[in-house]
């Protein structure tokens, strides 16, 4: 469904080319008018035209509007433009569009956002955890926003496959196996395994700070898990699994599913890498140090030559295969990403890990023969990964080997979806029993340090919270996710997050809870009204709109233009904003009206009761764009 934005600058276009008498290329830009006694949208293409026009701003913007008010008329979208200084055009819709506008919502269960299909292809990693831990909230975050960039794009028309990759073979799982096979770290006891194996992994830091020999047991497991066989590579599988599947519900919690897991072992153990390497090998893309800091190793000349760091001659080229034939994480990334569009001619097999908790199937990849039944995966025509913005010189290598090899095109549509890292605010580093320095307000997380909040964790902790503010359990827990998911996505992707407790269950503000209260708050309405048998089906306006009511359907508008430009820039941050935005618009309409079962004149009841409806409608699926759940009491 088009924007109302974009049938406005259709409209204005076209005036102003007749108006002016001569073309006018491109679209016309218009905004939310902060001046509603003047219009309810506004445009500066006068300034635009003005020179070709050779008249000044004002005058064109006086013959523009007049062209508009001249198409003016009952049942007409437009009811009336103006001009004003320096040189805007003022337009403001008619009550029978907003009337149209109202039973269009209600009519689309409130999608109106919603486009029809692409016909293309787009591949979403995302979450990504290294199985040798819990999930902290680093990774929740990753999740939150690749799991609201997926609902976004398949809102905009988009066929999305959504992929965790599960890192198995890295030094991170290796240290836990250190730990379980070759230290004596204490026992599980009651502890959840993945938190358990969270803290054998700080023990095996401790250990090898100690004796750096073992770090020769670290070598000994990565070797096996290459090698794919033995008991100590079926150890590993093991352990990782465990993890996973531990991870896997850690991130339903939050209502964050996936299509697909892809195991890095497997990538090894069917010969991926290989075969990427041979390509990038005979296509002259890798070179074989044999004298410098990377004597032995095989780089991708991808520096400007060598640097000073830290006292040692270190080259800027990227090593894909060290000297001692260990394949770095780089190398594995780009065979991966030659998978994901179709590109490397190799397929995984694939079987049924499980059920996930609404229902869909997930599936892995697999070593066997795998299931008959499995679908389709890879070959997307865009491809996106949600990597945070530390790993931005690595994926920045694996797009210019794509081009490298003659894929250009899949290089420009590769995307890293960087974000920023989560650190704690003082306050919830005390809540949580970590050391504060005086003056400190930010206090940075270390998983190798054991500083770290664990999503699981913080989901308890803002539930335990909200307890004291609701007796179900249940409503606190979906509470809890949707402040939480809320935090994670307000912010810009590569803005730097401190996670206060305290700031993300505010009921003011920009925060989920709010957000859910809006929408808790019209759904109170809605049963009240139903309870007094009163329609909330979509009614014409009254003659004289008031103002929260004009506002509260403008906003309502403004869906498919928020929603298309979080597409465009994969980010949520648009949706969140526009989400608060759209709560306050209701929240102003809430307290300027009295109570809708109380309206004495049946033609504004009838009237508001539909325009909650519309709002009920919409907003749920705003909340679901950002993954938050809807609830009908708090």
């Amino acid at each position: 469904m088009k924007s109302i934005e974009d049938i406005l600058s259709e409209r204005v276009r076209d005036a102003a080319a007749g108006a002016l008498g001569m073309p006018v290329d491109g679209a016309v830009h218009l905004e939310v008018s902060n001046r509603p006694d003047l219009g309810d949208f506004a445009t500066s293409v006068a300034f635009t035209l003005a020179k070709a026009a050779r008249r000044p701003p004002l005058a064109v913007a006086e013959l523009i509007a007049a062209a508009l008010g001249g198409a003016a008329g009952d049942g007409a979208m437009i009811a009336g433009a103006s001009a004003s200084a320096p040189g805007f055009v003022n337009v403001r819709l008619s009550a029978a569009e907003l009337s149209r506008s109202v039973d269009g919502i209600c009519r689309a269960g409130g999608r109106i956002a919603q486009r029809a299909p692409t016909g293309d292809k787009v591949v979403v990693e995302h979450t990504n955890i290294n199985p040798n831990k819990a999930a902290h909230v680093g990774h929740f975050r990753n999740a939150c926003l690749g799991d609201s960039v997926v609902r976004i794009l398949r809102r905009l028309g988009h066929t999305v496959e959504v992929q965790n990759y599960i890192d198995d073979t890295g030094v991170q799982v290796a240290d836990v196996v250190v730990g379980l096979r070759f230290l004596e770290v204490p026992p599980q006891g009651d502890q959840p395994f993945d938190r358990y194996c969270s803290d054998v992994y700080v023990a095996v830091q401790h250990a090898y700070a100690a004796d750096p020999a073992l770090l020769a047991r670290r070598r000994e497991v990565q070797a096996s898990v290459e090698e794919g066989h033995g008991p100590l590579a079926a150890f590993v599988h093991d352990v990782a699994g465990r993890i996973v599947t531990a991870n896997l519900a850690t991130m339903a919690r939050a209502g964050i599913g996936y299509d697909v897991l892809t195991w890095e072992s497997h990538i090894l153990g069917l010969g991926f890498w290989q075969t990427a390497f041979e390509r990038l090998r005979d296509g002259g893309a890798l070179r074989f140090e044999t004298d410098g800091p990377n004597a032995g190793c095989w780089v991708v000349p991808f520096g400007a030559g060598t640097v000073e760091l830290e006292g040692k001659t270190v080259s800027e080229d990227k090593v894909l295969v060290t000297s001692q034939g260990t394949i770095t994480y780089t190398a594995k990334d780009i065979a991966y990403q030659l998978w994901k569009f179709g590109l490397l001619g190799r397929d995984f097999s694939y079987r049924l890990w499980g059920a996930q908790a609404d229902g869909r199937p997930l599936w892995t990849t697999a070593l066997d023969d795998g299931s008959p039944d499995a679908p389709a995966f890879a070959h997307g025509d865009r491809v996106v990964n949600v990597i945070d913005v530390r790993q931005s010189y690595p994926q920045q290598v694996v797009y210019e080997c794509l081009r490298r090899l003659g894929f250009a095109a899949q290089a420009d549509r590769s995307h890293h979806l960087a974000y920023g890292v989560v650190n704690l605010s003082a306050a919830a580093a005390r809540e949580l029993g970590v050391a504060v320095d005086e003056g400190q307000a930010v206090v940075a997380m270390s998983g190798r340090g054991g500083i770290q909040v664990f999503a699981d964790e913080l989901l308890d902790r803002l539930a335990a919270r909200l307890a004291e503010r609701t007796a179900d359990p249940d409503v606190a827990s979906a509470v809890a996710v949707g402040a939480a998911r809320y935090y994670m996505l307000k912010c810009g992707n590569t803005q730097d997050i401190a996670f206060d407790f305290d700031d993300a269950l505010r009921t003011t503000g920009e925060t989920g809870v709010y957000l859910q209260y809006a929408l808790v708050r019209a759904r109170g309405i809605l049963r009240r009204l139903a309870e007094a048998g009163v329609s909330a089906a979509p009614a014409p306006p009254p003659p004289v709109l008031a103002d929260a009511d004009r506002a509260l359907v403008l906003h309502m508008l403004r869906w498919p233009r928020a929603l298309a430009t979080a597409g465009d820039a994969l980010t949520a941050q648009p949706v969140a904003k526009f989400a608060f935005e759209l709560a306050a618009a209701f929240s102003a309409f809430y307290d300027n009206t009295g109570p809708i079962v109380q309206e004495t004149d049946a033609g504004v009841q009838a009237w508001r009761a539909g325009l909650v409806q519309a709002f009920d409608l919409l907003f749920g699926d705003v909340l679901d764009t950002l993954g938050i759940p809807a609830l009908d009491r708090i």
